[in-house]
């Protein structure tokens, strides 16, 4: 299952979806922060990662402001992504 869910952000990540995601270090959680048009585009996408259809993994929503971010030298990074950063 968790090859299924690293699939999934990654594409997810090619596609400019996701920003960034990863696991804690103490393995208790993963972060994943996307840009989505609203809340109901952060809960589907959310919904339709394998890990939490198939209740592996517990997942919430938590809408993000970026306020400062290090410069990034990623030729996929954009800066337009302002206040629509969701996390879960």
């Amino acid at each position: 299952m968790m090859e299924a869910h690293f699939e999934y952000l990654k594409q997810a990540t090619e596609r400019g979806e996701v920003v960034l995601a990863g696991p804690c270090l103490d393995e208790t959680f993963g972060v994943v922060v996307i840009s989505a048009e609203n809340d109901l585009a952060a809960r589907t996408f959310m919904l339709n990662d394998p890990a939490v259809k198939s209740n592996v993994m517990m997942a919430e929503i938590h809408p993000l402001k970026i306020s400062l971010m290090r410069a990034c030298n990623n030729p996929g990074y954009s800066s337009s992504y302002g206040s629509s950063y969701r996390k879960f």
